[in-house]
């Protein structure tokens, strides 16, 4: 696991990189290094992450701060599966233009919006691609993002009511059965 901490003091900014606790590698954020802070650089950049206490005691004008790093997004998920999905509808791999991606932006933030949280949003994504062959003709054929985009509460809905008339025919169905 890589830790890294960031040093910041009047004139510089470093980042300070740890592999298995130990000092991997020193990176300039901000400013330069000179003769005078390559001297001192041994003394204020602690060898292990747990020295930071200690070296923000001996160095007070410097700050020490732990850099956590960001969790993955889910807009990455999005795009990975709508690859997936148009790469099995056509066989061939998509352009992508940043249009589709600011379409893909678009479909995230409203299904986030109607959704519970993040994950649900992201299964209700698969679950729509998953059933896009449900769809009828008119919008099976058309898998460019920026219409999904546009017209994605009309999709839902067709999802929806396709769903509720094959529930209505199940029990139609058992109805006769009874009869």
């Amino acid at each position: 696991m890589t830790e890294k901490i960031k040093i910041t003091g009047a004139s510089i900014t470093l980042l300070a990189s740890y592999k298995r606790g130990l000092l991997h590698r020193i990176d300039v954020i901000r400013g330069k290094i000179d003769g005078s802070v390559m001297a001192k650089l041994h003394m204020c950049v602690p060898l292990h992450p747990s020295q930071c206490e200690e070296r923000q005691k001996q160095w007070p004008s410097l700050k020490y701060e732990l850099v956590t790093d960001k969790p993955p997004s889910t807009y990455k998920y999005y795009v990975e599966h709508w690859f997936i999905f148009y790469y099995g509808l056509n066989n061939v791999e998509p352009k992508f233009t940043a249009t589709d991606g600011k379409a893909v932006r678009g479909i995230q933030q409203h299904l986030e919006k109607v959704s519970a949280d993040e994950l649900e949003a992201l299964a209700s994504w698969k679950a729509i691609l998953a059933k896009w062959h449900k769809l009828p003709d008119f919008y099976r054929n058309k898998t460019d993002l920026t219409y999904i985009n546009a017209k994605l509460n009309e999709i839902i809905t067709q999802l929806k009511d396709e769903q509720s008339n094959n529930k209505q025919a199940r029990r139609d169905a058992a109805d006769l059965r009874r009869s």
